[in-house]
């Protein structure tokens, strides 16, 4: 069964979106798999395009209303986000 996982795409979209990840995501350009995990940079499916957009965290529940669609890759040039800098993230989206 896949893990769900919660990711603010790069699109104005105030609310993070549930994607379906597999155990081992395939970077962008080839390699070595990843494990999605928070703070990574990856692509996902919006509509008809492809959006980068930025793991914050794992889905507790699976969505009941729609199908997840899946993690296309990992961005191998993007470090993972430390977790300080994710929570300044997340306080500076709730206070603006």
């Amino acid at each position: 069964m896949p893990e769900f996982w919660e990711i603010a795409v790069e699109a104005p979209i105030q609310e993070a979106l549930t994607y379906a990840a597999s155990e081992n995501i395939e970077p962008e350009a080839g390699g070595q798999g990843y494990n999605i995990q928070r703070g990574l940079f990856v692509n996902v499916p919006l509509g008809k395009r492809t959006v980068k957009g930025l793991v914050l965290r794992k889905s507790s529940f699976p969505p009941i209303e729609f199908e997840a669609k899946k993690i296309l890759s990992v961005l191998p040039d993007f470090n993972l986000l430390p977790e300080p800098f994710l929570q300044w993230i997340e306080w500076l989206s709730h206070y603006y």
